[in-house]
């Protein structure tokens, strides 16, 4: 995954989106990355999943696997208002990975009281572009959390709230 872009662009398109381990999106997003100088350094294609479908994997209690997708808007304030889950209630997110995913929102992509308990949970290679992550996140009986995050800067990265437990 391109990192040390200061502005990148991107497009959906109509065509199927089939990832490597065979998960499919029926759209494609093509974000092309750039440097200051507004010249092009790069472009990655990622399978561009919907919200809902999102929300309804969670409700399911299905694994949250996002690895190489377009994530737009996601927050788990909005999923807790949609399906009228108190403020403070934990959602659980079962099977969590997000390997090189890229997720955009226009306020914030928001983990807040999401709870991860399975044994690796991994944002290794994924952007957070042009919002702020907020995590007020609770990470349970785990062996190894990856945050190796590409930030572009475009906003703030808070991970001052997040609860360890072994």
């Amino acid at each position: 995954m391109v990192t040390g872009y200061s502005n990148y662009h991107v497009e959906l398109r109509n065509v199927k989106f089939i990832a490597d381990d065979g998960r499919t999106c029926p759209r494609t997003a093509m974000v092309t990355f750039h440097n200051e100088e507004g010249e092009e350094v790069d472009s990655e294609l990622f399978g561009a999943i919907d919200i809902n479908h999102i929300y309804a994997i969670i409700k399911e209690g299905r694994d949250l696997i996002l690895d190489n997708f377009y994530i737009h808007a996601f927050s788990i304030s909005s999923y807790r208002r949609i399906n009228g889950i108190e403020k403070k209630e934990l959602v659980p997110l079962k099977g969590f990975s997000a390997k090189n995913a890229f997720f955009e929102a226009k306020g914030c992509t928001d983990f807040t009281y999401a709870s991860f308990s399975q044994e690796e949970v991994s944002f290794d290679g994924s952007h957070f572009a042009r919002a702020r992550f907020s995590s007020m996140a609770r990470f349970l009986a785990m062996e190894m959390l990856f945050f190796q995050i590409p930030y572009s800067g475009m906003g703030t990265l808070n991970l001052q709230v997040v609860f360890l437990g072994w």
